[in-house]
């Protein structure tokens, strides 16, 4: 669903590396069709690395999508909390672009960073149109999507690339090529298509 030609875009992660492995196609997608996409990334995730490698890797990851800008919000990892100061972060940047859709990561999730970025964003986003939320490796088999994006080769291609930025986290199963393909097919898949990104629906506003 468009509501503009031109669609401003906030993407939200607790750490380096999660809106790509959610969005990361469907943020190829925006950039390749001129809308401009913002990242803020709560934390560094300095829990699985070293914070500055993670911090340059999240900058080349997002320079492979054509991010427009990368915020961190200087939160610590794995205590990040849905409460005022995570609100906050996420509202100030709210205010300062004014997007017309966020991105943001599933409450339906094992990892605790993951569902607090959640419901704050929803908090944050209370006045938005348009939030969605998008799958992890964490994700709880409840995760139900309602909303799918198609994706071309090229697109996934994109996303395998960014991903592959992140170094620091080489051996984990869930970056390996054939995972993120894996996932992709599956949900395309469900729509009859051969590459798809899931998320579900926060909150969708026709007007």
């Amino acid at each position: 669903m468009r509501l503009v030609k031109e669609m401003k875009v906030l993407a939200v992660g607790a750490h380096p590396d999660d809106i790509e492995l959610g969005a990361g196609a469907s943020i190829s997608k925006h950039e390749k069709t001129g809308d401009l996409v913002h990242f803020l990334i709560l934390s560094f995730g300095e829990k699985s690395g070293n914070k500055t490698d993670r911090k340059i890797e999240a900058w080349k990851s997002a320079q492979i999508l054509k991010v427009k800008s990368l915020t961190f919000g200087h939160l610590p990892d794995t205590m990040i909390s849905s409460g005022i100061e995570t609100i906050t972060v996420i509202e100030n940047l709210i205010n300062k672009i004014k997007p017309d859709r966020i991105y943001t990561q599933s409450p339906k999730d094992r990892h605790q960073d993951h569902r607090n970025t959640a419901y704050a964003t929803f908090s944050a986003a209370r006045r938005m149109k348009e939030v969605l939320c998008y799958e992890s490796p964490d994700s709880y088999p409840d995760f139900v999507p309602q909303y799918f994006v198609k994706l071309n080769a090229k697109a996934l291609s994109q996303k395998i690339e960014a991903l592959h930025q992140y170094g620091s986290q080489k051996g984990k199963a869930f970056l390996e090529k054939k995972a993120i393909r894996g996932l992709a097919s599956f949900r395309g898949y469900q729509i009859g298509v051969l590459y798809a990104e899931a998320f579900e629906v926060a909150r969708i506003i026709d007007v």
